[in-house]
């Protein structure tokens, strides 16, 4: 055998040998990475419903903060409200009720624990709906659907027709919340523990769809399971041309109105002592005092008046020379020396633009001068000073 043919079969060998061990020990799979939400994803929490509803036929808008009920007629028309409705007033409530009544269906999630003493829920009452939680003093476990990988399954019953596709469907809800009906339900659906977690009840000529939490509706939980089905089947089943309304946050009142209507009397308190403080600290008895006379600390004043004394006793060249030397000093600091004061005088008149014989006689003092030759020369070496 040649040296090439068995340089062929130990490189053959090799790669059979290679190909074993990648096969044993190489599997593929599918791993997603989670990446931060972006556009219009990153606002609104429950786009994927949005855009889920589109594409089953239905008119599907998000719209952040409530303002009342959708525009246009009730019938064929779904509110989703998943929010605490904190920001509604009771005249907002028996409005939306109201459209509830002429037909439209609205979805809400239940916050409101009566055992928790939570204030009442205008919406739970009005289709005698509670919402009890289940503590880990009820059965020693008190766990969570939405904090396991394996979704319960879930079951539907109740006076309507029937709308999941098969016989269960696999949903996150957070089985420690359980919804209790006082009446007769159109639909309801419930765990394997028996824990009502949906339910929608009649209310006039429209209905009303409660559950105990919407966190499988939301971006990153509707592909999980079968929340997508089930948010479908809620909401029609068949969807195409609902006109669906989803309010991913509400606005909030703000916090005066939201203070006077949970504190008034702390308020009125706060108002009664700013109108005590104001009064006392009022003059009420009296004429208005007159204005404090202050004391005169102007400098211009001071040196005017020394200047005047010093010319009435005859030292008009003793001011003279103090300017005459303060000009000096800046002259010698802001320009290059020069030979004689001709020279210098010169070079300042060309360079302010002066007459250079002002110039000359305002850097010649002479002893006691007149009140006109003093006032131009001082006014023309503080305008030299000021000029460097």
């Amino acid at each position: 055998m040649t040296r090439g043919r068995v340089a062929l079969l130990l490189g053959l060998t090799l790669l059979a040998l290679a190909a074993a061990w990648v096969y044993d020990n190489v599997t593929l799979e599918e791993v997603r990475i989670p990446a931060e939400p972006k556009g219009e994803a990153a606002r609104n929490d429950l786009y994927a419903l949005e855009r889920l509803l589109d594409s089953l036929g239905a008119d599907a808008t998000s719209r952040f903060g409530y303002s009342g009920p959708p525009v246009g007629p009730a019938k064929g028309s779904v509110l989703f409200l998943p929010t605490p409705r904190r920001s509604l007033s009771a005249s907002r409530h028996r409005a939306l009720l109201d459209w509830v009544r002429s037909g439209g269906h609205l979805v809400v999630v239940a916050y409101a624990i009566a055992q928790k003493g939570d204030p009442p829920d205008p919406v739970l009452d009005a289709v005698d709906l509670k919402q009890t939680v289940k503590t880990r003093d009820d059965d020693g476990e008190g766990t969570s659907a939405v904090d396991s990988d394996d979704c319960p399954a879930h079951r539907e019953s109740g006076s309507g027709p029937r709308r999941f596709a098969g016989p269960v469907m696999r949903l996150c809800f957070d089985v420690r919340f359980n919804l209790v009906p006082a009446r007769e339900p159109l639909w309801t659906v419930s765990s394997g523990t028996g824990g009502t977690h949906a339910v929608s009840v009649a209310l006039g000529a429209g209905k009303v769809s409660v559950l105990t939490d919407h966190g499988l509706a939301k971006n990153a939980d509707i592909g999980n399971a079968d929340h997508a089905d089930f948010m479908v089947a809620m909401l029609g089943p068949d969807v195409r041309g609902l006109r669906v309304t989803i309010i991913p946050d509400e606005d909030l009142e703000s916090l005066l109105v939201l203070a006077w209507r949970h504190g008034p009397t702390v308020l009125a308190s706060l108002a009664l002592l700013a109108l005590a403080a104001i009064w006392s600290s009022a003059v009420r008895f009296g004429p208005v005092a007159p204005p404090l006379q202050t004391g005169r600390r102007s400098i211009v004043e001071h040196v005017e008046a020394l200047g005047g004394f010093l010319w009435r006793r005859q030292a008009g060249e003793a001011l003279w020379r103090a300017t005459l030397d303060r000009t000096r000093k800046v002259i010698e600091r802001k320009l290059p020396p020069f030979a004689d004061d001709t020279a210098m005088v010169a070079h300042l008149a060309q360079r302010l633009r002066q007459d250079e014989t002002a110039l000359h006689a305002a850097f010649r003092p002479v002893g006691q001068p007149d009140s006109g030759s003093f006032t131009q020369a001082i006014s023309m070496l503080e305008l030299v000073r000021r000029s460097l």
